[in-house]
């Protein structure tokens, strides 16, 4: 405790420490503080009492710090405490080694006995030869070594193997070949003799439209022929009977449904009052009958369209079996009398609604995605396709009469405005175009950095805005006409219709919004202020795709979705 050291315990003749090296009590020489000094190494002095002269601080300089010995050799520093470190042998401040075990002695028997037992445990530990990763041997061809059993997949083949496989026979050698391994042949030879000559201007054209075809539809298949003849038409009716005791056939409307008798007041439906049952798979688009809304069509991604009557005994009335794919938009006539249906095998298909006889079937080996008969002769009609074009077709001759070539997407609908003098296409490019009818250059090109594509479009009923579901969870409206501007102050908004083509309807009045969104519910908002009225879960597994107000009832809306049920809303 006095810092004063016992008398005669390991002590030098003159009672003092070796020159040059302080050292503490029960310390390890690892712990032992080198100066950096090629001529100086002092341990670490205990915690005690004052230390010695030499060791204390030194004045302060002029500059403010301690003042330090910075002119030493890395070198020499470095192999003196590595000797150190080893041998125990240190450089007293005259330069000569002194032995550290000297000054443990000082401290007593306990410091060396310490010291030796680490200098000990080191050498042990450097005694031991370094270990090789040893690697594994290959496993030889000949002997037990052979066995898959032991070695799995890796082993070699054994010699049995070996043998039949030197004199082997292939089944085209030996003449055996089943009706699968020739067909898979005979299609091998044929695609390497393509291969090697020259493709035609017609094969070269196929094989763009079927890239083409893979961009745009990959869950279609990829192979589009020259002409789209769709699968077998079949039909059948399911009503009590084709004509009533007047001799009117059954799609003729009710006593009481007469056009033009729009309701004053609309209301937001309550609860569902009817389910229309019967798709096996989920219902992509329901249309109403032209200006009465009786019977209602509907076209599934089973392939089949089938027309519902919507008062009375509410029942489906007969099925329309055309399509080998899921239909993708339906439209009626004018008058009602037929409608087209255009599916996801690049066939359209115009029917006759009453018979369910397939009058004539269209396609140009592309999608079809939109539907839209002229409003001013119903022997025209206008297709929005996959190949980013929007074609007129004329039924009567089935020709191509007009295509609207400007889009850089796949053109998503087709709408006539202005009583039939202009057409509105919107596209997955995220542009809107106007046409004059029959005329291949657009008249308004509508083009803006925050746009989004619109998959749906509805026309007001007052004919002079149109609403459409843009892909940023909104409906934006346009004006029909005139200028065609966008009407930034109603767009509505609370529902999610991101991905999906969730069509729009508006009340008969013009004063009420509804929509479906992608997460099954069905949204109502107010025309003049934008603000949401209600909202309820319509549908499950999937979106409400389909929204359709009825005509002449004042709060009956239809909706459908990907769970295959349509509802009816009252």
């Amino acid at each position: 405790p006095s810092g004063v050291p016992p008398s005669g315990a390991g002590m030098p003749p003159s009672g003092a420490p070796p020159s040059g090296v302080i050292l503490a009590p029960a310390i390890p020489v690892s712990s032992a503080l080198i100066l950096p000094s090629s001529t100086k190494i002092l341990p670490l002095a205990p915690l005690g009492p004052d230390l010695p002269s030499h060791l204390r601080q030194r004045p302060m300089g002029t500059a403010g710090d301690i003042e330090k010995n910075v002119v030493y050799d890395d070198a020499a520093f470095e192999t003196q405490r590595k000797r150190l470190l080893k041998e125990g042998v240190g450089l007293d401040l005259d330069g000569n080694a002194v032995d550290v075990n000297a000054g443990l002695s000082y401290w007593g028997a306990e410091a060396v006995e310490r010291h030796a037992r680490l200098s000990s445990d080191r050498d042990r530990l450097r005694s031991f030869p370094k270990r090789r990763r040893s690697r594994p041997a290959l496993i030889s061809s000949e002997g037990p070594d052979r066995d898959a059993s032991a070695h799995g997949i890796w082993a070699p083949p054994d010699a049995e193997t070996d043998h039949w496989a030197a004199g082997a026979v292939t089944d085209a050698a030996a003449g055996v070949l089943t009706a699968e391994q020739s067909a898979e042949r005979d299609h091998v030879l044929a695609a390497r003799e393509r291969r090697g000559r020259e493709r035609t201007e017609e094969e070269e054209e196929a094989e763009d439209a079927r890239l083409a075809e893979r961009r745009v539809a990959h869950l279609l298949p990829p192979v589009a022929g020259t002409a789209a003849a769709g699968a077998p038409a079949e039909t059948s009716f399911h009503g009590e009977e084709a004509v009533d005791y007047r001799g009117r056939d059954w799609t003729a409307p009710p006593a009481g449904y007469r056009a033009g008798n729009a309701p004053q007041e609309c209301y937001v439906p309550k609860k569902c009052t009817y389910r229309f049952t019967g798709h096996q798979k989920g219902v992509h688009v329901v249309r109403l009958y032209p200006k009465t809304g009786h019977l209602l069509l509907s076209g599934s991604l089973d392939g089949e369209v089938r027309c519902w009557k919507t008062y009375g005994d509410r029942r489906l009335m007969r099925k329309y079996m055309g399509h080998s794919a899921g239909v993708r938009d339906v439209a009626f006539d004018i008058k009602g009398e037929r409608f087209l249906s255009a599916s996801f095998d690049r066939s359209i298909r115009l029917w006759d609604t009453s018979s369910g006889n397939v009058l004539s079937t269209f396609g140009n080996r592309k999608v079809p995605y939109s539907l839209a008969f002229y409003p001013k002769d119903d022997d025209y009609f206008v297709v929005g396709c996959s190949d980013n074009r929007a074609i007129t077709y004329r039924i009567s001759t089935g020709e191509i009469t007009q295509e609207y070539n400007h889009h850089l997407a796949p053109v998503n609908t087709v709408t006539f405005t202005e009583g039939g003098r202009r057409l509105v296409t919107t596209s997955d490019d995220k542009k809107v175009l106007v046409w004059e009818w029959d005329v291949g250059a657009p008249i308004k090109y509508i083009s803006e950095p925050g746009m989004h594509a619109v998959p749906s479009v509805t026309l007001h009923p007052n004919g002079k805005f149109w609403l459409g579901t843009s892909l940023d969870n909104a409906i934006v409206v346009y004006a029909a006409e005139d200028r065609y501007n966008i009407q930034r102050k109603k767009r509505f908004r609370g529902h999610q219709v991101a991905g999906f083509a969730c069509q729009v309807a508006v009340s008969p009045n013009g004063r009420l919004v509804a929509s479906g969104d992608g997460n099954g519910k069905v949204y109502f908002w107010d025309w003049n202020s934008s603000k949401q009225y209600r909202k309820f879960k319509a549908h499950d597994k999937g979106p409400t795709i389909g929204c359709v107000w009825h005509p002449l009832e004042p709060s009956i809306v239809f909706t459908c979705g990907w769970d295959g049920v349509i509802k009816m809303w009252e």
